[in-house]
């Protein structure tokens, strides 16, 4: 046994960003997973785009990607976060022992981390400290859980957004994993502080760049400030990945921010949900 196989990562948002109280909290997911008014994908769903904001704000747009799986089998989940707080090259991985929520603890997949470690050639290290503050990979557990009940867990929280680690990223995922049993889910919100209107025109370049599946271009506009997300690493990897090497194209479930449901309409954040769907062979 490691030094890592109990190391638990504690809640750190639980009471501000989502219910502490286990039978509130799964009432709460329950109630946006049975809200989705999007039908299941057909196919293979290989990932998703999620927000990570407080659920009250984001939550009925992330309840949208959840329900593209409900229901559904993985034996992994790598959900790959950006980070708000720490300040780091590469990529984080929680090594091993489990993220705890309210609903019980996640179990960690700590062979698929420490073959991440070994194969990335320092792009991916085990640096707990990331974690322990980070909402933007621990809100989308409690929806896994709900969602698809049992999971091993690869948290990854990316220090770094430009489409060159992108692309080393998702070809090191596609390596190790695969799509085949694995469900890659990016956390991102969109646009940040703007007028209502603004933010909608703002967010709908992104929404039809990762639509098309063209990531140079949506990188372009990334760089550039003519579109917005917090989450642009995971995002941007999970469209290489899924465009070059697991055959999944996009397909947008949900677009709203949060002026749509809890906030003000003067300054505004955006949400979308997207899945990452494979049609099956016939």
């Amino acid at each position: 046994m490691s030094d890592h196989a109990s190391l638990i990562r504690e809640t750190a948002v639980a009471g501000l960003f989502y219910p502490s109280d286990p039978n509130e909290l799964r009432e709460t997911i329950l109630g946006y997973l049975d809200g989705a008014e999007t039908e299941p994908p057909a196919g293979a769903v290989v990932g998703l785009i999620a927000p990570h904001a407080g659920y009250v704000y984001s939550g009925p747009t992330a309840g949208r990607a959840y329900a593209a799986v409900r229901g559904r089998s993985y034996r992994r989940v790598v959900v790959m976060a950006p980070s708000h707080r720490a300040v780091f090259d590469g990529a984080s991985v929680w090594p091993e022992g489990a993220y705890r929520t309210p609903l019980g603890d996640a179990p960690v997949d700590g062979e698929g981390a420490r073959l991440l470690v070994e194969r990335g050639d320092g792009l991916v290290r085990a640096l707990p400290e990331v974690h322990r503050e980070e909402h933007a990979l621990e809100v989308q557990i409690p929806f896994l859980q709900v969602a698809l009940g049992s999971f091993s867990l690869v948290p990854l929280i990316l220090g770094d957004r430009d489409l060159e680690f992108a692309k080393r990223l998702a070809a090191l995922l596609a390596d190790c994993f695969g799509a085949e049993d694995t469900l890659y889910v990016a956390s991102s919100d969109l646009s940040h502080f703007h007028a209502y209107d603004d933010a909608v025109r703002i967010d709908r370049m992104l929404l039809e760049l990762v639509r098309s599946g063209e990531t140079e271009r949506l990188a372009a506009a990334l760089d550039h400030g003519e579109t917005e997300a917090c989450g642009a690493g995971p995002i941007l990897t999970l469209a290489r990945a899924s465009a070059e090497r697991f055959g999944a194209r996009p397909r947008l479930l949900g677009y709203a921010n949060s002026g749509d449901t809890a906030g003000g309409r003067r300054e505004v954040v955006g949400y979308a949900s997207f899945a990452f769907v494979r049609e099956e062979e016939r």
